[in-house]
């Protein structure tokens, strides 16, 4: 937290955790803050510091109870609005219900 503190205002992180042993993730509060952070050359008890961003993790979300008359494209482009980028869609029936 002293490095954080140091280099940015504190008012600009949301978040700090302990990732492993030498590792850290620091969740600011805008993007221009992020920037300027991962930007600078840092040193912590006088070693060198990297600094990298986190890669954004490809998750399988599961929507339920969608009418099979409501195409695809429409709900790609409906999560699309939110930023989500759909990679694959499909559709499963339950057996019981239909």
């Amino acid at each position: 937290m002293e490095l954080v503190s140091r280099v940015v205002d504190r008012a600009n992180v949301e978040a700090i955790g302990q990732l492993n042993n030498s590792s850290w993730e620091v969740v600011f509060r805008d993007e221009a803050t992020k920037e300027r952070f991962v930007g600078m050359e840092l040193e912590v008890k006088g070693k060198r510091a990297a600094v990298a961003e986190l890669q954004k993790l490809t998750r399988r979300v599961r929507i339920l109870h969608v009418p099979t008359c409501v195409p695809n494209e429409f709900l790609t482009s409906k999560l699309g609005d939110y930023g989500v980028k759909v990679k694959q869609i499909g559709n499963d029936y339950d057996d019981t219900t239909g």
